[in-house]
């Protein structure tokens, strides 16, 4: 489910950095959303396994936490 999806884009995000580290590679920033993106869906695991359901936007996730 999400965790697999976030370790998968992890997993992708690692592979953007190292072939900007070995070749200098223009993908930092690919690599980068990559892992925010793996950062978004462990949180939307988080919360829908906690109960509160999953949010469907940037602000109801950050409210999810404040009130929590």
């Amino acid at each position: 489910m999400l965790v697999n999806e976030a370790f998968r884009t992890l997993a992708y995000a690692n592979d953007g950095y190292k072939k900007f580290v070995e070749k200098r590679d223009p993908l930092l920033r690919d690599a980068s959303e990559k892992a925010w993106l793996a950062v978004i869906l462990a949180t939307d695991l988080l919360l829908v396994t906690s109960g509160i359901g999953k949010p469907s936007s940037y602000k109801e996730r950050k409210t999810c936490c404040e009130h929590s």
